[in-house]
């Protein structure tokens, strides 16, 4: 095992609650700053919805002494990087990766941006995100992004549920007074995290991180809305008449961060979908030829999760392709991966964390994540919880995740009515 997959941060918390960490990654020529926080859809409600990714756009708008979206640009690049942002559906990030001798003077200009946003430009911005919705929905403005849909599907219409970006209503609402409140809700100390990885003297950027963020506020803990419990399966088809193909969506309500069971889900999805030899791929595509493409992947949230497969196929394969996800997922509730997938499970896993090892941004983005919802960390902990996993673990799993009451389908395309009706029986009964 590489020493950077070995090591671990030092760690602080400023007088209002911001978790430091900083490693040490010695022969690393790029560092890694990162910011992240609890924000996203679960925390807005039905009028607030999209607000944490507006008020995400709005921090490139400039600072007092960067007053433009061009000059702070111009700042970051000029050390080396460019300052990139998400909002997912219960946290955000910023961050930027860069030559290590910059950190020092990257730290003030980050801590600005968190800090003192100057919400410029306003309109032009809300013209920006609104060709972002636009891009997931149909010319009559129904949503066919089946990501926002199947979510809203498993969780309902508030929370996790709701689309990230928000809805053209919502985004016409809001004022710069709602982005100085929503900010002042949740780019604060306590609770969130700053983590920063390179080949450096980790005291002394620790140190230098503490006074930048000395004055970063606290404030009382958000409010999340908890979705509503499934008590049955659920399909949704969404009509999008330009399609050439339907592209479905099969979700079941998964895991929580702090489940035991989580380091087996991983691995599971790794049997099913970790390259072109694996179960899905290979059932879907190189052998019944139904598909370009086919995936699957999970989300973890605070008490729930996702678990998600998701493939395309010409509108009279649909039905064809739907049992073959759903039998594929049975197998693994009937009978245990064999021996042979399991190992190759392991030997590329073990791969993948040593080669984020090998990665400022993997480790300073994988500290802050441990740290902000408070699970396995450093990086060899997890490696080593998920080497653990036994293939009795992934049956138990699956027979556990994969039952009628935890099933969400969605279809979005243009397949004929009878297809749509025989799609719903098979997922509903």
């Amino acid at each position: 095992m590489t020493r950077n997959l070995n090591s671990r941060p030092l760690k602080a918390t400023t007088t209002h609650g911001l978790n430091l960490l900083v490693q040490d990654t010695p022969g690393l020529r790029l560092a890694r700053i990162c910011f992240h926080l609890k924000t996203g859809s679960r925390y807005e409600n039905a009028a607030s919805n999209g607000v944490s990714h507006f008020l995400e756009h709005m921090l490139f708008r400039g600072t007092p002494r960067h007053p433009s979206s061009h000059r702070l640009a111009t700042a970051f690049e000029d050390l080396g990087g460019s300052l990139e942002a998400t909002t997912s559906a219960d946290h955000g990030t910023l961050g930027i990766s860069l030559p290590v001798e910059n950190i020092t003077s990257a730290l003030p200009l980050i801590a600005e941006v968190i800090e003192a946003p100057e919400f410029k430009d306003i309109e032009t911005e809300r013209r920006i995100i609104r060709e972002e919705i636009l891009e997931d929905l149909s010319e009559d403005g129904r949503w066919i992004d089946g990501d926002t849909l199947v979510r809203q599907l498993a969780f309902g219409r508030d929370g996790l549920g709701q689309p990230i970006t928000g809805n053209l209503k919502t985004l016409e609402t809001f004022s710069v007074e709602d982005l100085r409140q929503h900010h002042a809700m949740t780019y604060r100390a306590k609770g969130n995290v700053l983590s920063i990885a390179g080949a450096i003297d980790a005291d002394l950027i620790l140190r230098e991180a503490e006074t930048q963020f000395a004055t970063l506020s606290g404030a009382p803990d958000l409010v999340s809305i908890s979705p509503l419990q499934q008590k049955r399966p659920q399909f949704l088809h969404t009509q999008n008449s330009g399609s050439s193909q339907t592209t479905i969506h099969l979700a079941y309500l998964g895991l929580g961060h702090h489940d035991p069971q989580e380091p087996a889900l991983e691995m599971l999805l790794r049997i099913l979908d970790d390259g072109m030899s694996t179960r899905l791929y290979s059932t879907l595509c190189d052998q019944k030829g139904l598909c370009y493409d086919a995936s699957a992947s999970y989300e973890c949230y605070a008490e729930t999760g996702l678990v998600e497969l998701v493939a395309e196929s010409a509108h009279d394969h649909a039905i064809e392709v739907y049992e073959h996800l759903e039998n594929l997922l049975q197998e693994c509730c009937h009978s245990p991966p064999t021996s042979l997938e399991l190992d190759r499970a392991r030997r590329r896993v073990q791969w993948h964390y040593e080669a984020a090892a090998d990665q400022a941004l993997d480790i300073a983005e994988f500290n802050a994540q441990a740290a902000l919802w408070r699970t396995s960390s450093p990086l060899k902990e997890r490696l080593s919880s998920l080497l653990a996993v036994k293939a009795e673990d992934c049956l138990n799993l699956a027979q556990r995740l994969f039952s009628d009451q935890r099933r969400n389908l969605v279809t979005v395309g243009n397949p004929p009515q009878e297809i749509q009706d025989r799609l719903r029986q098979l997922a509903v009964g």
